[in-house]
């Protein structure tokens, strides 16, 4: 398409005449912003965008939304958290950098997730940000870098329509699934005679399920179709910088700091969701659960354990269920104060990977994890989320998957403690698969 011509009442243009005042007189990072109360629906509005560099989060509770575009700076390589932690505090108000760290940092990257790294965070070009019933534009520009000019050039390639995401999606021509069903019992089974031996208390084996599509899929429209069949959660994409795109729609928080303050939850123990009266017979299965109930426990233990070091009051609200798109989990909500100069990146640090997606002890669920699933997770339940100057919020990236073009690789984890049945976790993964499903046009 043309580049468009910026007109003096273009948002875009306003944008640059203030980037321009705030770039002769600032020495970093400069963040300007204008309202736009007419602005297309975010991911809509990244879909109409060419440039293959988007980024894209909302949050589950606040409602806070950030629809990415472009690159002002990356962070990535080695030492990314120490990197992420020094850069974020010299960001203006109102600026975050938006990625996601991996699964396990020790093991080095297959092919598909090298993109990423170890981790990979961005500041964008330009925001659409909603929140608190408000909607504005944002430009981010480096002094010494970005001039008035440079900035007009590259917005003009920005579309400032959004198409209403729509259409169907083609069915998958093939799937694959690593561990196929014979190679997730083994796993299991192998897992659960380490525990008999003493080795670990728990341990989250995951599945990945791979659907080739004879056309490349729209990453913003298949992110849409999943909000939609999982409304109440985070939905986070984020891109590797080289065309593959990992896209989430997680239940789970990880943590949330805002100056002192810190949120995070024990997420453990699942079971279908059910409808009309299933609901209730399955609420009160898992409720009763004396194995979910043990699962769940790990996680809460651990989560209180790594927080005290760092807090001065913790406090652990009662359990409660969640429902997701066609799960139900029991989730305790956790409160609490750090103590003085403990940063958000130090929280995220000790609590990542919690039991309910690695395992107890951590170090031999790890060992177990790399030796039993025969496939990378890359950021497939590793920290996902967004960094300002002092706040955080990291989702875990679960209900996640990975887009290659016409690949789309689906994730899904079962916790396997004494008393786990091999063929009851595999369906309980297929039931986590299903909200990819249902966005697909596929029977879970």
């Amino acid at each position: 398409m043309p580049r468009s011509v910026l007109t003096a009442t273009d948002p875009r243009e306003r944008l640059v005449r203030r980037a321009a005042r705030a770039l002769r007189s600032g020495s970093g990072v400069v963040r300007v912003e204008v309202p736009w109360p007419e602005a297309p629906e975010p991911l809509a509005w990244l879909a109409a965008q060419t440039n293959a560099e988007t980024a894209y989060w909302h949050g589950r509770d606040d409602g806070l939304c950030r629809a990415a575009l472009g690159v002002v700076h990356e962070i990535a390589g080695e030492d990314v958290t120490a990197r992420l932690a020094d850069a974020a505090a010299a960001l203006p108000e109102g600026s975050a950098y938006l990625g996601g760290l991996r699964f396990d940092g020790a093991m080095d990257p297959a092919r598909e997730w090298a993109g990423f790294g170890e981790g990979r965070f961005v500041l964008p070009r330009i925001e659409l940000v909603t929140h608190g019933g408000e909607t504005t534009l944002a430009l981010h520009a480096l002094p010494g870098h970005d001039t008035a000019e440079s900035l007009r050039q590259s917005l003009a390639d920005v579309r400032m329509d959004g198409p209403a995401l729509g259409g169907s999606l083609d069915f998958p021509v093939a799937r694959v699934d690593r561990p196929d069903r014979d190679g997730w019992h083994s796993a299991v089974t192998d897992a659960l005679a380490a525990m008999e031996r003493g080795e670990m208390e728990k341990v989250v084996l995951a599945r990945r399920a791979t659907y080739r599509f004879e056309e490349p899929l729209d990453p913003a429209a298949l992110l849409a179709r999943l909000t939609e069949a999982a409304p109440r959660a985070f939905h986070v994409l984020l891109s590797d910088g080289a065309g593959r795109r990992f896209l989430a729609a997680t239940p789970e928080r990880l943590v949330r700091v805002d100056a002192e303050a810190a949120w995070t939850e024990a997420v453990a123990g699942t079971r279908r969701r059910g409808d009309g009266p299933d609901a209730r017979f399955f609420h009160d299965e898992l409720a009763e659960s004396e194995k979910d109930r043990r699962e769940h426990a790990f996680v809460r233990d651990f989560i209180s354990e790594a927080l005290a070091p760092l807090t001065s009051v913790i406090c652990v609200e009662p359990p409660v269920q969640i429902e997701a798109a066609r799960v139900r989990h029991l989730k305790t909500p956790v409160r609490a104060t750090l103590r003085e100069g403990v940063t958000p990146l130090e929280v995220m640090t000790a609590l990542h990977p919690t039991p309910a997606v690695g395992g107890t002890p951590t170090p031999a669920a790890l060992g177990a994890i790399r030796q039993l699933e025969g496939f990378d997770r890359g950021l497939y339940a590793g920290p996902v989320g967004w960094v300002s100057r002092d706040a955080a919020e990291f989702a875990v990236g679960i209900r996640s998957g990975l887009l290659c073009g016409a690949d789309l690789a689906l994730y899904a984890g079962a916790g396997i403690v004494p008393g786990s049945v091999p063929e009851a976790e595999w369906h309980e993964t297929e039931a986590k698969l299903g909200g990819f499903a249902d966005a697909l046009g596929l029977e879970g």
